[in-house]
């Protein structure tokens, strides 16, 4: 099956997890950002960033190879800042610029496509209205089955949007994009339960419940606590945002508070601090914040940790964000083998699922924090079951085999259905 993967990243589909030793398939992908190319799933890329289209009103070409690289760095440093600025205003002007330039991109994609001839489009669908427009026109460009891939919520309004927001009206506009877009898939495949259960009900569509796969041999058996130094080590690793610094400030102020264990909460992350971060990040004498590390490393540390940590605040701005949301660092915490310690409402995917499978400790109020600690660290909690739970867990529902061979058996029933069709129209 000759699969084209449309994103907005260079590496098709959660990091090429997805795809990533699939067999039957061969992997043709549209990159829609800057960057190096380089991965060993896909044969070919077609990519188009930002900046080559900026200099596509020279004159240029925006189909471009690895000749786009030389500007990733200056790329990679324009999305940063918008990403912390987080303005409703650049997202605008960005899908203004994808629009002027459509005559451009639209040449390099079709030409793409026909030298592909893809048996399947296999498209992620994102909160942006010219990644839409992109799906669009790559669909017009094909007669081939559509699979629809939603990671996050792109539908709902925020309880943050005020109702004549410009961000509210830019969710307004993206919604009848992306209804439309949506329509035109066969079928969807996502990450939540949640997700599943909605958008069935408000697109008509078959939703397939996806997410993070792990190898049998990766799983580890449940581990003792390690201790080290003589000290219980709870261990976080990720971003700071939506709220989840609070939340772990909370965590270290509660560990100081108790009296059971000598105990530190270690904080690996790439965020930025602010300068009152840091200052209360000092005042706390159980929180120690390392940075960022590289991939490598960070699995050295969730290994060597006691109580790994995920946090979502409980905030209506935050569970409106999270709500359908399922972090791929929780599978990874899991298959360490040690203790999952989460930090969350139960109105949320993420903890639905790990309470749902009893594989984690679980605070889903911020107010019980302290008495839920205690109870951990005197023993009171059976933390072996838990670990049994995850190991269950994962080496039955998660094995990556599997979840590969439910969306290729998908593709390949479409294919045979279109083709029965095609036949019954001659």
């Amino acid at each position: 099956v000759t699969v084209t993967v449309a994103e907005g990243t260079i590496t098709p589909v959660d990091k090429g997890n997805i795809f990533c030793g699939m067999q039957g398939v061969e992997i043709f992908n549209i990159c829609c950002q800057g960057g190096a190319i380089d991965n060993n799933i896909v044969i070919k890329t077609l990519q188009i960033s930002e900046i080559s289209l900026i200099h596509s009103f020279k004159g240029g070409n925006v189909s471009i190879d690895d000749s786009v690289s030389i500007h990733s760095k200056k790329e990679m440093q324009i999305n940063n800042t918008a990403k912390k600025i987080k303005s409703t205003s650049l997202l605008f002007a960005r899908d203004l610029l994808w629009f002027l330039t459509s005559y451009k991109w639209k040449k390099a994609i079709k030409n793409f496509i026909e030298e592909v001839q893809p048996d399947v489009i296999y498209l992620p669908i994102y909160a942006s209205i010219y990644m839409c427009n992109i799906g669009h026109y790559i669909i017009k460009c094909t007669k081939v089955p559509v699979v629809g891939h939603l990671s996050d919520d792109n539908w709902s309004y925020s309880p943050a949007y005020s109702f004549f927001s410009l961000s509210r009206f830019y969710r307004w506009c993206l919604r009848r994009t992306e209804y439309r877009l949506i329509k035109k898939t066969n079928y969807l495949e996502v990450f939540a339960q949640n997700m599943k259960e909605e958008y069935e009900s408000i697109f008509d569509k078959p939703c397939y419940l996806i997410g993070k796969g792990v190898n049998f041999n990766d799983v580890s058996k449940p581990q003792k606590l390690h201790c080290k130094d003589g000290i219980i080590h709870f261990i976080y690793t990720g971003g700071l945002g939506i709220e989840r610094y609070s939340v772990l400030l909370e965590l270290g102020k509660a560990l100081e508070r108790q009296q059971y264990k000598k105990c530190v909460l270690d904080i690996y992350s790439a965020s930025v601090l602010t300068t009152t971060m840091k200052s209360q990040i000092k005042s706390v004498s159980t929180i120690c914040f390392h940075g960022s590390v590289n991939s490598d490393d960070v699995k050295k540390i969730q290994k060597n940790g006691d109580y790994l940590v995920h946090v979502e605040g409980f905030s209506e701005k935050s569970i409106s964000s999270t709500r359908m949301s399922f972090s791929t660092k929780i599978i990874d915490y899991l298959a360490t083998g040690n203790i999952l310690f989460a930090i969350g409402p139960r109105e949320i995917n993420s903890v639905q699922v790990i309470a749902n499978h009893n594989c984690a400790v679980i605070v889903d109020d911020i107010m019980k924090l302290d008495s839920i600690i205690n109870k951990l660290l005197s023993g009171r909690i059976d933390t072996e079951e838990l670990q049994k739970n995850a190991y269950n867990y994962l080496t039955t529902e998660r094995l990556k085999k599997n979840i590969q061979k439910g969306i290729y058996e998908r593709m390949l029933n479409t294919l045979k259905q279109r083709n029965i069709d095609n036949s019954l129209h001659k």
